[in-house]
């Protein structure tokens, strides 16, 4: 059977998040025997300008097919949604396919990707993007977007409107999915309402497969350590995270210094605050086993986004290498703290209070971090999380297969549960 994955970004040409879970997601399905196609679009990158991700190897197994189209396709793309002008190639590289799985094609396809001829069609919500024209739901960069103001918003963020947001063609490719995944119950319920007549499953994504190996690599170690006990934060450094707000708020606390990893919009804000304050510490962009080094040496992860995430994968990071992490009551986020593992904050004055005792209360500290729940991707249980992963995904797929009457695709995938 073979699997092709469609992303419009995949390392090394990808900002995190979307291309990293298709990173691991081609080597977990080689890994089971599968044939795995990724088609992704490396021009799309270049051309927002992201410094390229490092400690992604290809597989040699993989088989990777960058379609790498012109700012003319990326503009159709854009404004229609569909494959304009490259139709033909991007048929050519799923029609073989016994299932087609999308993440994030608005600049490969779009979603009317997803009508055009293919075996099995499974979407990942990694963002909003199937309700938002900027992918976040964070209306005019400063707020959750409680009603549509699309027209208005996608002034303020720079970006031509998307006519065909207007149209029935969002539903009908909607329409033409078999299944779509989303990492929270958070996201789910916001597609459900949405898409009602949609197949919506919730899978979790597990968490980083290199975690064992990066631990124990004296050279990132070497390359990550900081002087003084920290907090972290990692990330993009852009407003929709709340990183310029999280120096902000800390800058002037005597407790603990706050790292930021990551780099962005928000950064030389963040930098200049520094230069005012001991306590703040600027790395920038970091490879992905030096993030995760940071993760393990960090007293807590602080995710203080103000927009909804879809799921929270760098407080998921730090959960799978026994780092609590410290999450905004928002959206998904408390999703990740609910069995333990990390707290739970609503402003800026709780924030303090919990590094505060982080980093003075040694007994409720120490009981913060032994509840990291290994059976969910705490540091000495990664195999069984991507087991679970997998578990989870081949069943979203054998029930849609079944509901397509493709016998032989349903037995398949029981068969890798």
């Amino acid at each position: 059977m073979r699997i092709t994955l469609v992303s419009t970004f995949y390392p090394p040409f990808g900002f995190g998040g979307d291309a990293v879970h298709v990173h691991q997601l081609a080597n977990g399905l080689v890994d089971r025997g599968v044939e795995v196609r990724v088609v992704h679009n490396s021009s799309a990158f270049e051309m927002l300008g992201g410094a390229p991700l490092t400690g992604f190897a290809p597989s040699p197994d993989v088989e990777i097919v960058d379609v790498a189209l012109g700012r003319p396709a990326m503009f159709g793309t854009y404004i229609s949604s569909r494959p304009v002008g490259y139709s033909a190639r991007l048929t050519a590289a799923i029609a073989d396919s016994d299932i087609v799985h999308f993440h994030n094609p608005s600049l490969l396809g779009g979603i009317g990707a997803s009508q055009l001829p293919s075996g099995l069609r499974i979407y990942t919500t990694h963002e909003h993007w199937l309700l938002c024209p900027m992918h976040t739901l964070f209306r005019n960069e400063r707020e959750v977007c409680t009603r549509r103001t699309c027209t208005t918003c996608c002034a303020v963020y720079g970006r031509p409107p998307q006519p065909w947001r207007w149209t029935g063609h969002l539903d009908r490719s909607v329409g033409a999915l078999d299944a779509i995944m989303s990492p929270s119950r958070f996201t789910a319920e916001l597609h459900r309402q949405r898409f009602p007549n949609a197949s919506i499953e919730v899978v979790r994504p597990p968490g980083p497969r290199i975690r064992a190996t990066v631990l124990a690599d004296e050279t990132v170690l070497h390359s990550t350590q900081h002087d003084r006990p920290f907090v972290l934060f990692a990330g993009r450094l852009q407003p929709i995270k709340g990183a310029l707000w999280l120096a902000e708020e800390l800058r002037a606390q005597s407790d603990l210094d706050v790292v930021f990893v990551g780099d962005g919009p928000e950064r030389a804000a963040i930098e200049q605050l520094a230069q005012g304050s001991s306590r703040i510490t600027v790395l920038g962009q970091r490879s992905h086993a030096e993030v995760l080094q940071l993760c393990s040496a960090a007293r807590a992860l602080i995710v203080p986004s103000l927009g909804y995430e879809t799921f929270g994968g760098a407080g998921r990071e730090a959960l799978s290498v026994g780092t609590p992490v410290v999450v905004r009551a928002l959206g998904p986020l408390p999703e990740l703290v609910e069995n333990g593992g990390g707290v739970c904050f609503e402003n800026a004055e709780e924030l303090r209070a919990i590094i505060a005792r982080i980093a003075h209360d040694s007994d409720w500290y120490q009981s913060l971090r032994a509840s990291v729940p290994n059976d969910d991707g705490g540091a000495d249980d990664g195999e069984a999380d991507e087991a679970r992963f997998f578990r989870d995904y081949f069943s979203v797929i054998e029930a849609a297969a079944n509901r397509r009457g493709l016998e032989a695709l349903a037995t398949w995938s029981r068969s890798l549960q």
